[in-house]
């Protein structure tokens, strides 16, 4: 008999090219208030965004807007946000970014319905007793998959850590994939958040933890970003691979209810210590996280190889396994990937404080193919120097 697992997935998803137009036919005329949230590129909106807003304003004359999104969004970043939205009697979120703006829009949307600070549901672990007000989801990257999931990743800069919040209220209750958002990202945030998903779903297949879901998503996922990932980075008008990455993030993120292993487990105390964002700290240590973990899952590793468009037909299982490295291996070669914390000039003797937080922030990341221990993450993070 099976275990008992809560599947939480988008109520709604909208994929295509121009599909932002859906927007108008989906808020009708509401007449909400509306709070859109975003980031400035260089303290100007992109293109796009002003064709959203125009799109929203055509359903509402209550248009507000938050464009103070960090990076990596604080506590003070939330709560700032969530003031804003209470202030204006927020009814309806528009989240239009990457990860980091979409986490931050999901900790808004339960703070307009359950009191205090994000804090309090972050390191006291308070209980979320009411479901957040409906949050649109659009991403203009393809790899951190948030708009599928039921987490929001907030940083604590006083303790010096990023923590997850998870939960089915924070599930986007409609995601929007439209291939035009992500046509002017530039190569190198092409290439670090496709690798993001990449690990999203490597990790996910790879877990202990059996998910029928997860394992089909997952394995389709990295199907997805072998076809296209290195066309976007090549190629960024190529409007056919950004449908393809946007869907792999998407279906990365679906697939994370199965958890992920090492790479993450360490990801989030190298990006709080360090100061590189998320995707960076993944891409330095994921494939020296495959190789610590290929002796215990070979078979994955096979599938993986044939996912990724290896012919293993006539190969071992040792040999199959042992290509889905190396694969991934050409993967950042042709994407100009740094794969190690000298080229960010991160000294091993952060390594310490690295591992020391691993414990105060994702030791609930239990289902690495291989168990893991304090020698083994510091010999993934010597592996990465």
């Amino acid at each position: 008999m099976a275990d008992l697992f809560d599947y939480s997935t988008p109520r709604r998803t909208i994929y295509g090219l121009n599909s932002v137009g859906k927007l108008k036919d989906e808020l009708g005329n509401l007449n909400k208030n509306i709070l859109y949230i975003t980031y400035k590129n260089n303290g100007q909106y992109m293109p796009f965004h002003l064709k959203i807003l125009d799109i929203l304003k055509s359903t509402s004359n209550k248009i507000f807007v938050f464009d103070e999104v960090e990076p990596e969004p604080s506590i003070q970043n939330v709560d700032k946000a969530a003031k804003y939205a209470r202030k204006n009697n927020i009814e309806i979120i528009v989240a239009v970014g990457g990860g980091s703006v979409i986490d931050l829009g999901k900790a808004v949307s339960i703070l307009l319905t359950n009191p205090g600070s994000i804090r309090e549901y972050q390191m006291g672990e308070k209980e979320l007793k009411n479901k957040g007000i409906d949050i649109i989801a659009i991403p203009s990257t393809a790899g951190t998959g948030a708009e599928a999931t039921k987490v929001a990743v907030i940083t604590n800069k006083e303790e010096k850590i990023k923590k997850s919040i998870l939960h089915p209220y924070l599930v986007p209750y409609l995601v929007i994939l439209d291939p035009n958002l992500t046509r002017t990202l530039p190569p190198k945030l092409t290439s670090l958040t496709g690798i993001d998903a990449l690990s999203h779903s490597i990790e996910a297949y790879t877990s202990s933890l059996e998910i029928p879901f997860a394992k089909a998503t997952a394995l389709k996922s990295i199907e997805l970003i072998g076809n296209n990932l290195v066309k976007c980075y090549r190629n960024p008008d190529n409007l056919d691979a950004r449908m393809g990455m946007l869907i792999a993030s998407y279906l990365g993120g679906m697939s994370l209810i199965a958890s992920v292993g090492a790479a993450h487990r360490l990801a989030q105390p190298i990006s709080s210590e360090t100061g590189l964002s998320h995707s960076e700290a993944v891409s330095v240590v994921l494939i020296n996280v495959m190789k610590i973990n290929r002796e215990y899952c070979k078979e994955k590793f096979r599938d993986i190889a044939s996912a990724l468009g290896i012919d293993i037909c006539k190969m071992d299982l040792d040999s199959a396994s042992k290509a889905a490295i190396n694969k991934v291996e050409e993967i950042y070669k042709n994407l100009e990937i740094k794969s190690s914390f000298s080229n960010y000039n991160v000294s091993a003797d952060k390594f310490f404080s690295i591992i020391k937080n691993v414990n105060r922030t994702t030791s609930h990341l239990i289902y690495n193919p291989r168990p893991l221990n304090d020698e083994i993450l510091q010999n993934i993070l010597e592996m990465s120097k």
